[in-house]
């Protein structure tokens, strides 16, 4: 029996411990949108609290259905924050692979106030993004902008309240009033955001969902298919190289 060469066995195990190529377009996080990211949501119509702020976004590759990020400058105070991210670069191709592209902060006046680079890859028939967590070095309520066709639907804060057993009357918080001064006061501190923010985490349209998990459980089946062949492999070599006992090359002879 032909014995397999060494340097397909290395490949084998060389494959088995640094795992598949890693393709964005079939491993990522779903990023919900909803309307407060549209590019026609005004941050005046939305609670401070509800407004969106990327510091609180993981790292990681998202993709959203039917939205592309902007490649506008938008209107000062829309996106459902006053500080809106958008893409200055035009969209990657899909020959383009995973390409590099720049995102600018519209605060105010200024277009392009700061900028930073985003990982982008064609998809064919969608885009997936790594959207990287905002630094300190932005100002809250800060997130990428969207162009998306859903209708900007802002949450409102509906309690029922003890006294007259009266459902579905807005409350008037501390956030509600911060909401209303919102076009004098512009930008806020990390801090002061956080101290306004009654929930301190992202909002239900916001919150990640892991793409299946059926292709990751594929990946794992595959890496023991080919770890177990890989030690079938070591064993057959080790059988077929093993010398022969004096006894049984005597008992051959007879």
């Amino acid at each position: 029996m032909e014995i397999v060469p060494s340097f397909v066995v290395f490949f084998l195990l060389y494959k088995a411990t640094k795992g598949f190529d890693f393709d964005p377009c079939v491993n990522h996080t779903e990023l919900k949108i909803g309307g407060s990211r549209n590019e026609k949501c005004k941050a005046s119509e939305i609670q401070l609290d509800s407004r969106k702020c990327d510091q609180d976004l993981p790292s990681d590759w998202y993709v959203t259905a039917n939205a592309t990020l902007l490649t506008d400058s938008p209107i000062h105070g829309n996106c459902g924050a006053d500080t809106a991210l958008w893409l200055k670069d035009a969209l990657p191709g899909v020959s383009e692979g995973i390409a590099n592209k720049t995102i600018c902060a519209k605060e105010g006046n200024n277009t392009c106030s700061n900028q930073f680079n985003i990982q982008i890859k064609n998809c064919s028939t969608f885009y997936v993004y790594y959207l990287e967590r905002l630094s300190e070095n932005f100002t809250c309520p800060t997130a990428y902008c969207f162009e998306s066709t859903e209708p900007c639907t802002p949450p409102a804060t509906i309690i029922p309240t003890a006294s007259t057993g009266v459902t579905n009357i807005p409350t008037v918080t501390a956030a509600t009033t911060a909401s209303t001064t919102a076009t004098s006061q512009k930008l806020f501190t990390t801090s002061q955001y956080r101290n306004i923010s009654t929930l301190g985490i992202l909002p239900e349209e916001d919150k990640p969902v892991k793409s299946s998990l059926i292709i990751p459980l594929t990946i794992s089946l595959s890496t023991i298919f080919i770890l177990v062949i890989v030690i079938m492999v070591i064993v057959l070599k080790m059988n077929i190289s093993s010398p022969i006992s004096p006894l049984e090359e005597t008992a051959k002879k007879r």
